[in-house]
């Protein structure tokens, strides 16, 4: 299980499983390559999380 805030939202109700967290995680990070978008809040909230991302 991941350990931000949303993971826990998501996961709660189980229709998310933590595979389709971390997909979802990938490509909010491929966009955010894309867009050139500095997103310091969530790159402070994936330092918490298992997943490897570019921001480790």
């Amino acid at each position: 299980m991941l350990s931000t805030p949303i993971s826990g939202i998501l996961l709660s109700d189980k229709a998310v499983s933590a595979s389709e967290t971390t997909a979802l995680q990938h490509a909010f990070n491929q966009l955010k390559k894309r867009a050139n978008m500095a997103t310091p809040a969530w790159d402070e909230l994936q330092r918490y999380s298992p997943v490897d991302s570019p921001n480790k």
